[in-house]
């Protein structure tokens, strides 16, 4: 495998025609580069790479660590070595929705109470807490009795038997701004 190593340090400096399957390319960028207007055939891996302004692009995949305040994309995925075939590579999209948001998931037996992450009461609005709770094994009438100031979530069932059910836990962060949801063009 070949390993391709350059820096863009001025606008207007290029990266032309690096070409070889299986390569790696490490590049670091102190200018802005927009890459929607050159023709890409497939992806660009990068192992480093160090981003101080702006990279905009139509395709990429990044193997190492790639560090921004902000990201954007038209589609999220992740792309892994496939756990159990050999040669393989699994693909799975990334869940959207028009907010920035945190969940947890879990499964609660004999219990009813569900202990929220203690970073939880810095990072989320806590008036947007939200659950969803699923039976197992047998119709349970289950119900959030309440919510302790992003601490913990009681649940009960209205038969008064044992809680068992998986759950999911999800907030909007309070660090960030809201979404605008619909933008100009």
């Amino acid at each position: 495998m070949a390993n391709y190593y350059t820096h863009i340090t001025q606008a207007g400096d290029t990266l032309t025609s690096i070409q070889n399957n299986g390569g790696t390319y490490n590049v670091g960028v102190s200018q802005a580069i927009d890459a929607t207007t050159g023709t890409f055939s497939g992806a660009v891996s990068g192992t480093t790479g160090t981003f101080s302004s702006a990279v905009s692009g139509t395709t990429g995949t990044f193997s190492g660590l790639l560090t921004a305040a902000s990201f954007s994309s038209n589609v999220k995925s992740f792309n892994i070595q496939h756990p159990t075939l050999e040669g393989k590579r699994l693909w799975h999209g990334c869940l959207e929705g028009p907010e920035h948001a945190v969940y947890i998931r879990g499964t609660m037996k004999d219990t009813s109470v569900i202990n929220l992450p203690d970073y939880w009461i810095g990072l989320v609005d806590l008036e947007t807490i939200t659950v969803n709770l699923t039976p197992i094994g047998a119709y349970q009438e289950l119900y959030v009795q309440k919510i302790e100031w992003g601490k913990k979530v009681i649940v009960k069932s209205s038969a008064s038997g044992p809680v068992n059910c998986y759950y999911t836990v999800t907030a909007m962060r309070k660090d960030v701004p809201p979404l605008e949801i619909v933008q100009d063009a």
